[in-house]
């Protein structure tokens, strides 16, 4: 139970240790095993996913492995570690512009001479209206619903670019959808 209880694995955490605390995680994960011990928070360490967050069920903050080397290094060496989650500042996004990991990105790997996505548009970590008769986690003893979570993926990017079409049809109602979207293609802006 031991090996489990670094990955905090629902069943696998004695309450008794981790109540009212912020614990340490050695991988990304949902977070549940340690709202099911009653802890408060967690810090874990991953470098898989760099380019896109996740939403957790408590206060949660994702560092790099070998920052985590030392925070389980400053665990191990201080008889009662302690632990702040903060509220984070808004940064400058650094991956804006990239293509997320896990998007469809070109070329085609069947055939490379195909160039595909024509146009992108922002889909990572966008504050959407959610439904609340639906969980707000992926746990179907959460009981929880809000009317709004942070969502991922191409329900997020379309309406983006939908929304870039209205606008440049606005401008232009006797363009035709291919000019529109030649105009988009053929737009940017590096500031």
């Amino acid at each position: 139970m031991e090996d489990l209880s670094k990955y905090c694995i629902t069943g696998s955490l004695n309450s008794y240790k981790v109540e009212g605390k912020i614990v340490y995680r050695e991988a990304l994960g949902d977070g549940f095993g340690i709202l099911e011990g009653h802890g408060v928070g967690t810090v874990m360490a991953d470098n898989e996913f760099t380019d896109f967050a996740f939403s957790f069920p408590l206060p949660a903050t994702q560092i790099s492995t070998s920052h985590g080397e030392n925070v389980l290094d400053y665990i191990k060496s201080t008889e009662y570690p302690t632990a702040t989650i903060l509220f984070g500042e808004t940064w400058t996004d650094y991956m804006a512009p990239y293509v997320v990991s896990f998007s469809s990105r070109g070329p085609n790997p069947i055939s490379p001479d195909i160039l595909k996505p024509d146009l992108t548009a922002p889909g990572v970590d966008i504050l959407a209206a959610w439904s609340p008769v639906a969980s707000t986690f992926d746990d179907e003893e959460d009981s929880r619903n809000v009317d709004f979570n942070i969502v991922s993926g191409t329900s997020m990017s379309c309406p983006h670019a939908s929304g870039a079409v209205v606008y440049v049809k606005a401008a232009h109602p006797d363009w035709s959808l291919a000019a529109i979207k030649s105009a988009l293609m053929a737009t940017i802006n590096n500031q």
